[in-house]
């Protein structure tokens, strides 16, 4: 029995210094700074806006594609969109409906956009 208990005392002995020898050497390394930029690049910013025709016209419907990438929105009923890009990055949406002419807008640090597509060549709208 004294035995026992003694091989019972070590065993328990040996597991505490196991788990305080885990917890005290257990170090994380330090993130790397790629590892902090690309956390960060997961900000994001809105951009909003709406589509009209040469009239004045909302347009609903219009595909709004972040160039370079395959991120993209459409208008709703009521010519408007929100589209987010990451924050810092040079993005230019493209606009494009049937019908009427693709145009292209560079950001820059524009955060809202009045957009007017023109209609295409011997297309009454």
């Amino acid at each position: 029995m004294a035995k026992t208990l003694k091989s019972y005392h070590t065993f328990l002995a040996s597991l505490f210094v196991l788990a305080a020898a885990f917890f005290l050497f257990d170090r994380r390394p330090e993130p790397a700074a790629n590892e902090l930029f690309m956390e960060t690049s997961h900000i994001t910013a809105d951009i909003e806006g709406t589509v009209r025709n040469e009239d004045g016209t909302l347009l609903p419907e219009v595909h709004v594609l972040i160039k370079g990438t395959q991120r993209s929105a459409r208008t709703d009923a009521a010519g408007r969109f929100l589209i987010s890009v990451n924050a810092g990055e040079e993005a230019t949406l493209v606009f494009s409906l049937t019908g009427y002419q693709s145009q292209e807008i560079h950001l820059g640090t524009k955060t809202s956009l009045d957009v007017m597509l023109k209609a295409e060549s011997g297309q009454a709208r």
